[in-house]
């Protein structure tokens, strides 16, 4: 098994898969039917930014990893594995903002350790981790109330309701696609 030792083990010690689908087979949460949820417009800019990232991500093999960016000191690989711990931060702070829980915090710290489990992932480990994690915070938001986009939020870059920081977010998937696509058109800008 070759490269396969990081992601495997990042995979298994987040949740996210297991949750999404508890939620969809959970009676609590009864049938799938739109009901009234965070602003269509904030899902759907997030699954917009999603798509993007994949289609980029089935242009990079295991060689293009190494390849800098236009940011500074960060190579693909880099770019990428922030990505998956900006995933694992928005998980974290949608199951915050679901459960109501007060006073929690994620920290840099946390995001920085979530990104150093990337560090040997291979590309196909990094793809599926990327589909897996953006189908969890999609299906989160999806069963999210509206009411939710008012619960108070901390995450390491950002403090306030729930609503304000994700549309801070929007961009987020978009911007680093851009980035990729452009590390392995012709390398940093």
């Amino acid at each position: 098994m070759q490269g396969h030792a990081a992601a495997p083990k990042a995979l298994r010690q987040h949740r996210c898969p297991k949750v999404a689908i508890m939620l969809r087979a959970d009676p609590r949460n009864g049938p799938m039917e739109k009901k009234a949820q965070l602003s269509d417009h904030i899902v759907a800019r997030l699954a917009t930014g999603r798509q993007s990232l994949l289609a980029t991500l089935e242009t990079v093999d295991d060689t293009s990893l190494a390849k800098p960016t236009r940011n500074a000191e960060w190579t693909v690989r880099d770019v990428l594995a922030h990505v998956l711990a900006s995933d694992v931060d928005l998980i974290w702070m949608l199951e915050t903002a679901r459960e109501t829980v007060t006073g929690a915090a994620r920290h840099h710290v946390d995001h920085e350790a979530e990104m150093a489990r990337w560090a040997d992932a291979d590309v196909i480990a990094i793809r599926r981790a990327a589909r897996e994690f953006g189908d969890c915070w999609q299906h989160l938001l999806a069963v999210m109330p509206a009411s939710a986009a008012t619960t108070h939020v901390e995450i390491w870059w950002r403090t306030g309701q729930l609503g304000d920081v994700l549309n801070d977010y929007l961009d987020h998937d978009s911007q680093h696609a851009e980035d990729i696509r452009l590390a392995l058109a012709n390398g940093p800008v």
